[in-house]
């Protein structure tokens, strides 16, 4: 989960974090068995992102960070490289990626804000 909070972090310039001190909003995310081709899935009226847990490694960062996309309200596109593409494993968020979150909530403020 680190990796995928990072990578939004990096390429959008969020601030999103795992664990820590009660955050202002908070997303869980659990793990359960699902078949192959289910990856993930975020539930908006749950607020809360399942997970295949037959994942590891790169893909599940992929994964994690498609569905905190989901989250963020971004949708699946088809028509370039980007985290969202449908049953994406490789991709992770791209700077296409935090032009659409900054459209939606507006570009963070530097940290030292």
């Amino acid at each position: 989960m680190a990796a995928a909070v990072a990578s939004w972090n990096a390429t959008a310039a969020t601030r999103l974090s795992v664990g820590g001190p009660a955050p202002s909003a908070s997303i869980p995310v659990h793990f359960q068995a699902a078949a192959a081709p289910d990856h993930g899935l975020y539930d908006g009226q749950l607020g809360a992102i399942f997970v295949n847990d037959d994942l590891s490694g790169p893909s599940l960062a992929v994964v994690v960070a498609h569905e905190i996309g989901h989250a963020l309200g971004l949708v699946h596109v088809t028509d370039r490289a980007s985290v969202m593409n449908p049953g994406n494993l490789s991709t992770p968020p791209t700077p296409g990626d935090a032009a659409r979150v900054a459209a939606l909530w507006g570009a963070c403020p530097p940290a030292s804000q």
